[in-house]
């Protein structure tokens, strides 16, 4: 990672949401609670028009970005995030998920302390995925359930730009 000894990493967490009104404030607030300091939020709205756009437009001295425009899917917006996401490690919260207390620092103390985990450590509900490691098991156990961080480099090398 990026960030230099001493320095908390980067995390940028990106929610991509369409109408999704019943559950985005608490998926924003599960974000903007989380102890890690050093953290980035960026939401891209797929046009809601629910009153989304309303809860977003209360949280935005907290959002580092969003936007509300039409997108091709989820995979689209998420990749409209991830244009504008400068962390040192990337987090996918979608719209109807809640981090737990301390996810982004647990998670980030883990990815921090076993580099050998290839760039990506990934637990929900309890079932553990993994890439590049073998003792993930171990590794695994230590992240709290629904947190995905991935470091940015993993993502960066297949990027594409966006038309």
């Amino acid at each position: 990672m990026r960030s230099p000894v001493g320095e908390p990493c980067r995390v940028s967490v990106i929610t991509p949401v369409r109408n999704g009104v019943t559950s985005i404030a608490a998926a924003l607030d599960s974000i903007l609670a989380q102890s890690h300091h050093s953290l980035e939020l960026v939401v891209v709205d797929g046009r809601s028009h629910d009153g989304t756009v309303e809860v977003i437009r209360q949280r935005t001295n907290r959002i580092a970005w969003w936007v509300s425009e039409p997108d091709r899917g989820i995979s689209h917006a998420f990749n409209k995030g991830l244009a504008q996401a400068h962390g040192d490690i990337i987090g996918i919260l979608n719209a109807d998920d809640c981090y737990a207390s301390d996810a982004v620092a647990r998670a980030v103390a883990t990815l921090r302390d076993h580099p050998e985990a290839g760039g990506r450590l990934f637990r929900e509900k309890g079932r553990g995925k993994y890439n590049d490691l073998l003792d993930a098991i171990r590794i695994i156990q230590k992240l709290p359930d629904r947190t995905h961080l991935q470091r940015s480099d993993s993502f960066r090398r297949f990027e594409q730009k966006l038309v």
